[in-house]
């Protein structure tokens, strides 16, 4: 194909990235003589003809956020001539940022504690300026998160392809019953297709802020749907037990952002921001306490979203992701299922817990329940009785099996190693079962080490065994 050139002015040169219904060119303005990102959207056309439409107003959404923080649109328009050969393209014309992605950067590891922080505190800017303009991101990831300046130290947030803008004038350009996002980084209220708004984009960035610190996300492998379950059923694991050495304000700044129910996440990007400063300078209160919502959290109808070209699009600096987390972009009868599905799964889980304390992590059928102000990684709860405890690890070895994080015949060990202690527990010798746990966690150690066990398995279990151990009394103690 040769040199195309929209509207006479904007050469496309070379493609950064696809997703499913759009492209990101790098291109050069020829009127001002600077090199530009467009991203385009194919003469051929998604198969939902209101995707101009959309298109368009990502455009406009876009332009309306000016903010040092969030990537630039300069222009929109359409273009008769395509390079594929007559058929109309709209494209959209933004700055090209240039120094990578975060996605990118974190593919060679987690990153400096101070170093986090600064990029969470710069997302947070970009967060209250968009929520400010009552636009709701829904898909803050580290693709979606760029850098620029001469450091390569400036945050830049893009792709508000899925952005829920609230207000009038919205409903007849989206589609009802979609739950979209990148399920790795959504909020518990987004996969089940619930009511959304700026404390969905602070627990995303929970997320992010999770994953620069210990290398991935809270939630890793298995399917969207399980993923998105994971979200709403099943505790985080401290990043401190990942990465020991963390200071415990970390674990308590993650446990505000990522808090299960949004009315215990702050109310607002700005505070948000002013938390992650305060654990910079190193003023951040021993207790975090969520503040109350306020009208800058104002709470829209369901997700009703513009479509995404992708959940997982490469982001207009053409940035490769080194972390390539799963999307969720389902719509209609799919996406009803899903949202079905993980709502059950939240249903049956807290049906089935104690009220004394929260489930151990992994576990699906019993998770942290709904009114805790302890967030995902606000300390361990109350101890839980034996029986509870060693149901929550049966469920956390299941759900790590099926995600494929241990093997069949590891998980089979693990399951009958559980039963020994559950019969002994049922007999009431709980020294015994104590024994048990204590030389099981030795042999899970021993797995993990030999490869039988992945890191996201090993670490559920782990905690789960931990909880388990910490309702039993030490192992050659009578009952």
């Amino acid at each position: 194909m040769g040199k195309a050139v929209l509207s006479g002015r904007y050469e496309l040169r070379t493609v950064l990235g696809r997703g499913g219904m759009a492209e990101v060119w790098l291109g050069f303005d020829r009127r001002l003589d600077r090199a530009v990102a467009v991203k385009i959207l194919p003469p051929a056309g998604p198969a939902d003809p209101s995707a101009r439409d959309r298109f368009d107003r990502e455009a406009r959404t876009v332009a309306r956020l000016s903010h040092p923080n969030i990537v630039a649109v300069h222009d929109v328009g359409t273009d008769a001539g395509s390079p594929a050969g007559g058929a109309e393209v709209s494209y959209l014309v933004m700055e090209l940022v240039q120094g990578g992605s975060l996605a990118d950067r974190l593919a060679a590891g987690p990153l400096p504690v101070a170093a986090a922080v600064a990029v969470a505190v710069q997302v947070c800017d970009a967060l209250e300026a968009a929520h400010a303009a009552g636009v709701v991101h829904r898909d803050v990831k580290p693709a979606n998160i760029l850098f620029t300046g001469a450091a390569a130290d400036r945050v830049k947030v893009c792709d508000f392809g899925i952005a829920r803008v609230t207000g009038a004038g919205q409903a007849e350009l989206t589609a009802s019953k979609q739950v979209l996002g990148t399920s790795a980084y959504m909020a518990p209220e987004q996969a089940t297709g619930g009511p959304v708004d700026a404390r969905s984009d602070i627990y995303a960035l929970g997320c992010v802020l999770y994953a620069m610190l210990v290398g991935h996300p809270p939630f890793t492998g298995g399917t969207p749907m399980q993923l998105a379950a994971r979200h709403v059923n099943q505790p985080v694991v401290p990043a401190s037990t990942l990465r020991p050495g963390l200071p415990p304000q970390v674990d308590r700044v993650l446990g505000a952002l990522l808090a299960k129910r949004p009315e215990d996440r702050p109310a607002s990007a700005a505070r948000a921001g002013d938390l992650l400063r305060r654990l910079a300078d190193g003023t951040e209160p021993a207790a975090v306490q969520a503040p109350p919502v306020r009208a800058t959290a104002a709470v829209v109808a369901p997700t009703r979203a513009m479509p995404v070209t992708s959940a997982d699009e490469p982001t207009a600096a053409g940035g490769r992701a080194g972390i390539r987390p799963a999307g969720v972009v389902l719509a209609g009868a799919g996406a009803l299922v899903v949202a079905a599905v993980v709502t059950a799964v939240l249903v049956a889980g807290r049906a089935g817990q104690p009220s004394t304390g929260a489930a151990a992590s992994g576990s699906p059928a019993a998770a942290a329940p709904a009114a805790s102000s302890a967030g995902p990684a606000g300390g361990d709860p109350s101890p839980q009785r034996p029986g509870d405890a060693l149901a929550a690890l049966r469920g956390t070895v299941s759900v790590q099996a099926g995600a494929g994080t241990i093997d069949g015949q590891t998980a089979r060990e693990l399951t009958k190693r559980l039963d020994q202690v559950g019969r002994d527990i049922a007999k009431g010798d709980t020294g015994k079962a104590a024994q048990r746990v204590a030389e099981l966690r030795t042999k899970l150690d021993e797995q993990h080490r030999d490869g039988d066990i992945q890191q996201d398995g090993y670490t559920a279990v782990a905690a789960g065994l931990d909880r388990l151990a910490a309702s039993l009394p030490p192992p050659g103690d009578d009952d």
